[in-house]
């Protein structure tokens, strides 16, 4: 029976059945303690037992998750490291960065108003003549903006290192006239998106070369910004005129746009101008690529992104395969902004100390131009075919006589002025010093 009652003292208190609470008789205290230990210290003991369950079993199932999710990825060692979506996302966040930053440094999409000048202002009389200043020969000249074309398989990486090397050096380049005016030693930077290590080995490796050359092997750049950046982060820290040698333009940045093309030229000019306000000279050097197909002597016509480059370039070179003569090249001025002389040599390929080409005679360019006209059209005394047909027999013949001296692919496209590739096309591979096969050691590496 359940009551409440009023005890003698004043006190309330009540029972549920043998359950009491309230009052302050002994009799309300007794049932205050049973109440407390037979209820609700085991009903409180039950809730934290049951609280405890509930934590460790949530981080049993999460470090369960996080485990699985952990191997799915391949990162046992890092279970914290980001998804790969967490990772572009950041990459594109870093991007964005990188592109502010240099282009308000290079003033690219908001450029400075120009400052107007008198054509006296940098005359002190009528009398003076300003001669460019040479940097090799006549061909570049120091801070030259130039763009070396040709066909795959020509040698423009040849003509271009060989060209770093003499210009880190200080001395004429041996594929010109040994009396040609040369600058003083200076920085050489070389963005090399074209040779790996062992194509360096091969070419270079028998000799030293000045500490003024820098190499940036297998140079690729998410976009032209981060190149830009690279190539400025340089030049801040020179005190001196320097070279930089892109080699070549669309290996190192593969998906550049037309549009992207043309912002990359406009920061190089704007890297340029930097450099000479503070009184030294950068040169660019830019190797490129024509098309497969060309015939003849390639023009800037032939080459990806043409308009761009060609405004861009104070210089154009182009090399080309003389007809007849499988390690000859002709070396043609094609544009050459500061003078009206367009030079043109026959240059040929020689493996001595290192792969390079040496001067053999200078020509005219209309000698040149009748050369590769005659060739491309045909010779009426040919009884055969095309001469580019008997070139191409001539040429496969020879690749089989150096075969069965159980020559390399590489060693035998460097003999005949190819590449490994054209080799297999041509004749099969036998499996030595290509890409996807074994390199055979090559005889100079093995010298004591």
């Amino acid at each position: 029976m359940n009551k409440y009652q009023k005890n003698p003292s004043g006190s309330w208190w009540g029972r549920f059945g043998k359950i009491a609470f309230g009052g302050n008789s002994p009799e309300a205290v007794k049932s205050i303690r049973k109440t407390a230990f037979g209820i609700v210290i085991p009903l409180a003991c039950i809730i934290a037992m049951i609280e405890l369950g509930v934590h460790t079993g949530k981080k049993f199932i999460d470090k369960r998750f996080k485990d699985d999710d952990n191997r799915n990825t391949g990162d046992d060692e890092n279970p914290q490291s980001p998804s790969p979506i967490d990772e572009e996302k950041a990459a594109k966040e870093r991007d964005k960065e990188v592109k502010n930053h240099i282009c308000e440094i290079l003033g690219l999409f908001n450029p400075a108003q120009p400052h107007p000048t008198s054509l006296n202002s940098k005359r002190e009389d009528g009398s003076d003549t300003y001669k460019p200043l040479p940097l090799v020969g006549t061909l570049f000249k120091r801070g030259d903006r130039a763009v070396v074309v040709s066909p795959p398989g020509i040698g423009k990486s040849i003509f271009c290192w060989q060209t770093g090397i003499a210009i880190s050096e200080g001395r004429c380049v041996e594929y010109l006239p040994q009396d040609s005016d040369h600058s003083v030693p200076q920085k050489v930077y070389i963005y090399d998106g074209e040779l790996d290590d062992d194509d360096v080995k091969q070419r270079y490796g028998r000799r030293k070369y000045s500490d003024n050359l820098v190499r940036y092997p297998a140079s690729k750049f998410r976009t032209v910004f981060y190149l830009l950046k690279h190539i400025y982060d340089i030049t801040v820290g020179l005190d001196g005129d320097a070279t930089f040698i892109l080699d070549n333009l669309y290996a190192i940045m593969p998906t550049m746009t037309s549009e992207e093309t043309r912002t990359f030229l406009d920061g190089l000019d704007s890297i340029q101008r930097k450099a000479l306000d503070k009184g030294y000279r950068i040169t660019i050097i830019i190797v490129t690529h024509s098309q497969k197909d060309v015939n003849g002597i390639p023009r800037m016509k032939d080459v990806a992104g043409s308009a761009h480059i060609s405004r861009f370039a104070k210089s154009e070179l182009s090399l080309a395969a003389l007809p007849g003569d499988n390690n000859q090249v002709a070396l043609i001025t094609n544009k050459k902004r500061y003078s009206n002389k367009k030079d043109a040599f026959i240059i040929e390929l020689q493996d001595t100390d290192y792969l390079h080409f040496k001067f053999v005679k200078k020509v005219s360019n209309s000698e040149i131009d009748n050369l590769f006209k005659c060739w491309v059209q045909g010779d009426d005394s040919a009884d055969e075919g095309t001469r580019s047909d008997v070139e191409n027999d001539d040429l496969t013949q020879r690749m089989q006589e150096l075969r069965d001296q159980n020559l390399s692919d590489r060693e035998i496209g460097k003999r005949t002025g190819v590449s490994a590739p054209t080799v297999r096309n041509k004749i099969g591979s036998n499996g030595k010093g290509h890409h996807n096969g074994g390199r055979g050691a090559h005889k100079h590496f093995n010298k004591p």
